[in-house]
């Protein structure tokens, strides 16, 4: 991630809120330096299943950069599924 200058304007990650809609109102009207994405399940996103239903909250446009996807569980082998999956869609 580059070295940001301080201080540095952050918008916390917020569940049903920082989608892509409201980062993107935030881009146009007063751009943090650092976004979020919403929380995502881990367990969530290694289901195929649910992984079609979660992908859409690691939805961002290159406008949004600095980003950084937001994730939880419990098993380490799921986050560094996760992990992966952020670093191929681009996430800093």
């Amino acid at each position: 991630m580059a070295k940001k200058k301080k201080p540095f304007f952050v918008l916390a990650p917020m569940h049903d809120v920082t989608d892509i809609a409201t980062r993107q109102m935030l881009v146009k009207y007063g751009k943090p330096d650092v976004l979020f994405t919403e929380f995502v399940a881990c367990d969530g996103l290694v289901n195929k299943d649910a992984k079609k239903i979660l992908m859409k909250n690691l939805r961002f446009l290159e406008d949004e950069h600095l980003i950084v996807a937001q994730f939880f569980g419990a098993r380490p082998e799921n986050f560094r599924y996760c992990a992966e999956v952020a670093r191929k869609l681009g996430f800093d």
